[in-house]
């Protein structure tokens, strides 16, 4: 999970938008940047979680205002 307080604390022009959204659905299609695993890898029903790498703030850092 994206830790949507440290993006707050790190950007003077961060919300929650639409153009939030759109740019973690474009990062998160970067296996280098996001990582979908299964909560129980012996289950193939089980629930999915994405992990996200720290290098996805250098992505968040060109598109919008570092305090």
């Amino acid at each position: 999970k994206l830790p949507l307080e440290k993006l707050q604390e790190r950007y003077s022009d961060f919300t929650q938008n639409s153009k939030f959204y759109e740019l973690k659905k474009e990062l998160e299609m970067d296996e280098k940047l996001c990582k979908v695993r299964l909560l129980d890898p012996s289950n193939p029903q089980s629930t999915k979680k994405k992990f996200y790498s720290t290098n996805i703030l250098k992505e968040f850092d060109k598109h919008y205002t570092k305090k």
